[in-house]
């Protein structure tokens, strides 16, 4: 992926403390010819997934990992096309 999307500590601190004008470049997906990453603020979930029509609609499939401990969930996904629909399964199991 472009490093223009990384995250790094310096948008963390901003975003976690409600300063981050620039999220839009984090969050979001992110595609070019062979991947694309998706990264979603989701504090509360227990578990993220993408679903979409690239995998049936399936949250087993592709889930997300929790990038930081203030909520920041993100996976790499090969092979989807772009316009190709998705969505973001987001659980809070407590």
């Amino acid at each position: 992926m472009d490093n223009k999307n990384s995250l790094n500590q310096d948008f963390l601190n901003s975003f976690h403390h409600s300063y981050a004008s620039d999220a839009y470049n984090f969050l979001g997906s992110f595609h070019n010819d062979k991947e694309t990453l998706f990264r979603v603020y989701a504090p509360h979930a227990t578990t993220v997934s993408v679903v979409g029509d690239f995998n049936s609609w399936d949250i087993s499939k592709h889930p997300m990992h929790k990038v930081d401990e203030g909520g920041i969930w993100e996976t790499t996904i090969p092979g989807i096309k772009i316009y190709d629909n998705y969505k973001y399964a987001i659980y809070n199991e407590t």
